[in-house]
């Protein structure tokens, strides 16, 4: 009698099981420490002395700081003529501060008219030429009238504004300017200083 062949049975693959990935846990960036600031401010320009001829205005002084910008204030603020202490103080953010003292000294500004001439071309026009000499820089505008007092209130007799020739020294010079006056007068803006009764030479 013939024996059966017995039938293999399979054999199960097992499954495998997943393993989990474990989540990494973030680590906190410590805060930075804070900055503390103890450096002052510094006035990087500090003149000793200054001096000003009477309407020029103090050059304001810059500060510098290390973290901000400072506040920069001044006193007094008004300065007399002759010589002033004059004390500028820088403030940063946090309350520092530095300080720069000056002695400012003012001089009278002194003007002075050494030629002033006209040449009548009409009875409404003359040409005008007039010099002079001023203690305030070349950047002061001087004011020219043709009558004797300075006529604030009429715009209509000026003759015009001097222009500087040479450190000091001013010109005014018009081809075909009002008519000629025997008197004339003028107005230095950076002070309002008033010279009035000049004599014009009439040719």
């Amino acid at each position: 009698v013939p024996t059966a062949t017995p039938t293999p049975v399979p054999t199960a693959t097992p499954t495998p099981v997943p393993t989990a990935t474990p989540t990494p846990v973030p680590t906190a960036t410590p805060a930075p420490a804070p900055v503390v600031d103890v450096t002052r401010p510094s006035f990087p320009v500090c003149p000793a002395t200054v001096t000003l001829i009477q309407g020029q205005q103090l050059p304001r002084l810059v500060a510098t700081d290390n973290l901000s910008i400072p506040l920069v204030t001044r006193t007094p603020a008004n300065l007399p003529l002759g010589t002033t202490t004059v004390t500028w103080t820088a403030t940063d953010k946090v309350g520092l501060k530095a300080h720069c003292v000056q002695r400012v000294t003012i001089a009278v500004e002194n003007i002075a008219v050494k030629y002033a001439q006209c040449r009548k071309i009409s009875a409404k026009y003359g040409e005008w030429f007039v010099q002079g000499s001023d203690t305030y820089p070349a950047n002061n505008h001087i004011n020219l009238y043709s009558v004797a007092s300075y006529p604030e209130s009429k715009p209509s007799t000026k003759l015009g504004v001097a222009s500087w020739i040479a450190k000091g020294n001013w010109q005014y010079y018009n081809v075909r300017g009002p008519a000629c006056t025997k008197l004339m007068s003028l107005r230095a803006s950076a002070t309002g200083k008033v010279m009035g009764n000049i004599a014009v030479t009439n040719r």
